[in-house]
């Protein structure tokens, strides 16, 4: 298998980190690509289908979070926005 690298900036960074780690470029994009799942809290020696399940479990909690806003609009009362809650009953 191989990758074909088109994008010159692309190119740059991996043949940088390659160098500056002493590693070829295979195993640059190796280390980068197993510290990326790490952080995304994937394991890089689980299969390829328990890989995609874990980016996937994990874009859902990051896009289902609720927001600090939502959560304050949750939190208030629903009077709060209409007339008829207010104290003089006007």
């Amino acid at each position: 298998m191989a990758f074909s690298i088109k994008d010159p900036e692309t190119d740059r960074i991996v043949r940088d980190l390659a160098k500056r780690a002493g590693l070829g470029l295979t195993d640059a994009v190796r280390m980068a690509a197993e510290n990326e799942l790490k952080r995304r809290g994937a394991s890089p020696t689980a299969s390829p289908e328990v890989q995609a399940a874990e980016f996937l479990a994990w874009m859902r909690r990051k896009t289902m979070a609720p927001t600090r806003a939502s959560r304050a609009k949750r939190s208030r009362p629903r009077c709060m926005t209409s007339t008829a809650c207010r104290a003089d009953g006007h």
